[in-house]
């Protein structure tokens, strides 16, 4: 808020402005990662987190994750390797997102607490048999190190060590890798002594495969945004309004606005829309009962809801009221492309246009 309170002011040179924006864009970052982290908890301690295993190349997982904190490393002089002993053409099934989550977590500490010296990742892959193995990692750091009773603290919500070794910001990181690689039935543990260093170790029984051939590689594709959409965006909020807006504008979309559900559904009932992303919380009609009525009409119309609730009953509220995505705001400019990509052409978006029956909806 600080930062913004800066831009709001007329005495910033040009220099000063980019770097209040930079700045402050990226504590908005990391306040949404904090979000993010809560989520993940709750996710986890409510049973709701479900993991979605594929077929992996490891070594590249690793690698790429590795090379994203290249800058990091390089900005504090640190020398950062990763190194594999996994056999050529081997695949594991894993949750790629889940894997990459807990390293990238635990890079950032090693990092974040190392201020000379190397931070190295090695992997290695244990055979049981021809189809099942034991995938194991190493996080060796030259940081701080940790005493015993820091190191009893370490996983537990919240806790902090006093050289602040747990944190990545809210006091989960360590919690979320931690219960992350209990479902998948894995271990983490560590080695630490101060002044010396700390070794994180990973274990995870896996499936693996040979047959390279076999499993269908889905290789990273480019985004692909339709290239014309007429969007309708129900918000009571006329900020809320006018950021979507902006950012729709930016991608190259016509925009329509709605103050709340009893608009939005006039305005729906007398002309073709290709999307409608509807606030959920709204005076009058709320987007889960805007979202209800127009699929009581049949409306095919995709329909994203925006929602600040953190709780992940509030999703599935809207899938259930017939919603196609129910995200959680701010939305960013590449959550929106994402998404917006998954739309394909317009001719399927959206049926053809035709008139709703406005007071049948009403009733």
């Amino acid at each position: 808020m600080g930062f913004l309170e800066l831009l709001s002011g007329s005495g910033l040179s040009k220099e000063q402005r980019v770097e209040a924006i930079s700045l402050a864009y990226a504590t908005g970052q990391s306040l949404l990662g904090l979000i993010g982290e809560i989520l993940d908890v709750d996710k986890i301690e409510s049973g709701n987190y479900q993991l979605q295993p594929q077929w992996v190349d490891i070594p590249t997982l690793v690698q790429n994750t590795c090379h994203s904190f290249g800058a990091i490393a390089a900005s504090k002089s640190i020398a950062l390797s990763c190194s594999s002993t996994l056999p050529e053409r081997y695949l594991v099934k894993i949750d790629p997102q889940a894997f990459k989550q807990v390293l990238s977590n635990l890079l950032s500490n090693a990092l974040k607490f190392t201020t000379e010296g190397a931070v190295k990742i090695t992997t290695s892959l244990g055979h049981i048999d021809d189809n099942h193995a034991v995938i194991k990692m190493t996080i060796m750091d030259s940081g701080s190190g940790l005493s015993q009773e820091e190191q009893q603290q370490l996983f537990k919500r919240y806790s902090q060590t006093s050289a602040g070794r747990q944190q990545t910001g809210s006091g989960l990181g360590l919690m979320i890798c931690k219960e992350l690689i209990k479902n998948m039935q894995g271990d983490l543990s560590l080695e630490s002594h101060p002044g010396i260093g700390t070794i994180f170790t990973i274990t995870i029984p896996v499936e693996i495969t040979q047959q390279v051939a076999a499993v269908e590689a889905k290789a990273e594709q480019p985004i692909t945004l339709p290239e014309k959409l007429s969007i309708l965006i129900a918000d009571d909020h006329p900020t809320n309004r006018l950021l979507l807006k902006r950012q729709l504008n930016l991608l190259g979309y016509d925009v329509d606005e709605a103050t709340d559900g009893v608009q939005a559904l006039h305005k729906v009932s007398m002309q073709h829309y290709d999307l409608l992303i509807t606030d959920v919380n709204m005076p009058n009609m709320d987007g889960f009962e805007l979202t209800r009525k127009l699929r009581e009409q049949n409306s095919s119309l995709p329909i994203w809801g925006l929602t600040a609730n953190a709780q992940a009953n509030e999703r599935e509220k809207g899938l259930n009221c017939g919603m196609n995505l129910c995200l959680f705001k701010p939305l960013t400019l590449d959550v929106l492309k994402t998404h917006l990509s998954q739309l394909h052409q317009v001719a399927h978006i959206a049926p053809q246009y035709r008139h709703l029956d406005i007071e049948a909806l009403k009733k």
